[in-house]
């Protein structure tokens, strides 16, 4: 099966609803990208997103082919649950992050504001 291109996300905007429904907007600023190991119809992503009161976090996720019939069928989809991977492709990404600078200085953790990023 030939598999269609997974364009980049940076730059890409997004929302993340909390429980109450409250929605914070955010921007994905970089993304590293792995094919999980033994399942090359996904993609493990890990994203390093600002919010738009300029908070950073980082984001877990992945993309899967679609398999429905419908319009997703056949193209990239945006994982709907929470991501598993083996250990090495974790660590993969990890690395790839902690050589852009991502991880490694505590003050990037908290955005240099020492406080959690998001509410309680």
């Amino acid at each position: 099966m030939t598999l269609p291109p997974l364009p980049s996300t940076v730059g890409k905007r997004g929302e993340a609803r909390e429980p109450l429904g409250d929605v914070q907007r955010f921007v994905v600023v970089d993304e590293v990208r792995r094919e999980q190991t033994g399942f090359p119809t996904c993609i493990l992503v890990f994203q390093r997103i600002q919010y738009d009161d300029g908070r950073e976090e980082l984001r877990l996720g992945y993309y899967i082919i679609g398999k429905k019939e419908g319009r997703t069928r056949g193209k990239w989809c945006w994982g709907q649950y929470a991501a598993m991977a083996p250990a090495c492709d974790f660590q993969a990404l990890v690395k790839m992050a902690t050589e852009k600078g991502w991880i490694g200085k505590e003050d990037q953790a908290s955005n240099g504001k020492g406080k959690a990023s998001r509410k309680a």
